[in-house]
């Protein structure tokens, strides 16, 4: 009789689990196999069969070594017997380094904290730079940076997703505010959430589009990115046939802005039409033009301001 072969043993170290792969010249069964295997340390782990791949998916922690052992008696599919133990130790890799925001959300509640959610793992120091675009230019911008390719529907990306870029913006758009080294607390393998006080470091300087940076080493290409607007006025809106329902309503507690500023602006920066909200926060356009192109939602009350992009104008936001 011949006898099953681990030909192989090799671990794939995970945030949330870690894999330990272990090739076998013959074919075995998770059932089979599960009285026989053990791991010191001990750890929660699942077991699976994969042709002749055994996979124990589980807390293996990263950074840590493992001995396992498939005791002596195991029984391959194709009747081959493991006549003798088999015992290998695998140290699991470290995690890479991760630098990223928490989430993408691109407004930040100006009645808030104005905190910036970081998350990092292995990662110690980093650098932060802020650009900033000019209110006056948002349009401009936007439309430089061109839009994604559509998806099946024929829908598109909302463009300051679409697009990334990184280094300073241009300055005919606007100007690089801040730049900044950080530094992060770090538990080895462990990933770590820190914040950026965004509201400070941006207080005296004039209100815009906030393009937030953060790489490691001067590598700015590598880093991640963050488009922030500072507001507290959130806007939703509506379109069927011939015309626009938008209700502007506070982002702090959804009450409706009333009296603010509506512009619905066209994909050429033209004013398809311009009115205020009404007690309910709600402004209504009618008549526009079936093939007509809007763009942009900008509202305005005081000195805050918000914009919505409509993306592919001639996508039907009724549903």
């Amino acid at each position: 009789t011949s006898s099953p072969v681990a030909q192989r043993l090799r671990a794939a170290a995970a945030e949330h689990e870690t894999t330990l792969r272990i090739e076998l010249s013959s074919p075995v069964t998770a059932d089979n196999a599960r009285a026989k295997i053990s791991v010191k340390p001990e750890a929660k782990y699942s077991l699976d069969a994969e042709g002749n791949d055994l996979i124990l998916t589980g807390k293996f922690r990263p950074g840590r070594s493992y001995d396992l052992t498939i005791a002596a008696g195991l029984v391959a599919t194709d009747a081959a017997l493991l006549a003798s133990e088999f015992r290998e130790s695998v140290a699991v890799a470290d995690l890479g380094p991760v630098l990223t925001f928490q989430n993408e959300g691109m407004f930040l509640t100006a009645s808030g904290r104005r905190n910036v959610a970081i998350d990092t793992i292995n990662v110690t120091n980093a650098k932060l730079a802020i650009d900033r675009v000019y209110r006056n230019n948002l349009f401009f911008y936007l439309q430089s940076s061109g839009q994604s390719n559509s998806d099946d529907e024929g829908e598109y990306e909302p463009y300051y997703r679409a697009y990334y870029q990184a280094g300073p913006v241009e300055h005919s758009y606007g100007d690089r505010i801040v730049e900044k080294d950080l530094t992060f607390p770090s538990t080895p393998n462990v990933r770590t959430t820190s914040t950026i006080p965004l509201g400070s470091l941006v207080r005296s300087a004039s209100p815009g589009l906030y393009k937030v940076s953060i790489f490691r080493g001067d590598d700015e290409w590598s880093g991640s990115i963050r488009w922030i607007l500072i507001t507290d006025l959130g806007i939703v809106a509506k379109r069927s046939a011939g015309e626009m329902v938008i209700w502007a309503a506070s982002f702090k507690d959804l009450t409706p802005i009333a009296d603010a500023s509506v512009t619905l602006l066209s994909d050429q920066n033209q004013t398809l039409a311009h009115g205020r909200t009404d007690e309910r926060g709600f402004w209504t356009v009618r008549g526009l033009p079936e093939k007509a192109s809007p763009f942009m939602i900008a509202v305005e009350r005081g000195k805050d301001f918000s914009f919505l992009l409509l993306g592919n104008s001639r996508v039907d936001m009724s549903a």
